[in-house]
């Protein structure tokens, strides 16, 4: 997957779990954030309910499943339609800021296993500047086997 979704050895991932995702939200928030794991289905097979206006967002062709994504969804169910295209466009132009505890969210970041030295050394550093000192790691995706 790094080559999948990084760019030129210098990616990252966050590692978590479903429970620290759900709690890394400020209270103020939660109750506009829907979180769900991703359904992968068959579109051959399987039909999306119509009637759910969250499905596009909830369901993924079964071909993607290997990512095994949790989404965190924002509905606001008392704007305006004035307001709903206003943030619409907003959205479109580089999404919607909202508050999260990064302590409770991030447990690990993994540096692409062949990524720079200068790489890991600048992750290092952003994360020491937002107290994830030690969260930090090079990937051991290609650390050599041990053979007996």
């Amino acid at each position: 997957m790094w080559k999948i979704y990084s760019k030129d050895n210098e990616g990252v991932a966050i590692k978590t779990n479903f429970s620290s995702f759900c709690g890394c939200f400020s209270v103020e928030d939660t109750e506009n954030v829907y979180i769900c794991r991703v359904q992968y289905v068959d579109y051959n097979k399987e039909f999306i309910p119509e009637r759910n206006v969250l499905g596009p967002f909830i369901y993924k062709r079964k071909s993607f499943e290997y990512e095994h994504e949790v989404r965190a969804l924002i509905q606001d169910n008392a704007a305006t339609m004035k307001d709903r295209q206003e943030l619409s466009q907003k959205y479109s132009q580089g999404g919607l800021n909202v508050n999260v505890n990064i302590s409770t969210l991030i447990h690990e970041i993994v540096v692409a296993p062949d990524a720079r030295s200068w790489f890991l050394d600048l992750v290092n550093s952003v994360a020491n500047q937002y107290d994830l000192k030690g969260r930090v790691r090079r990937s051991d995706l290609d650390i050599d086997p041990i053979w007996k």
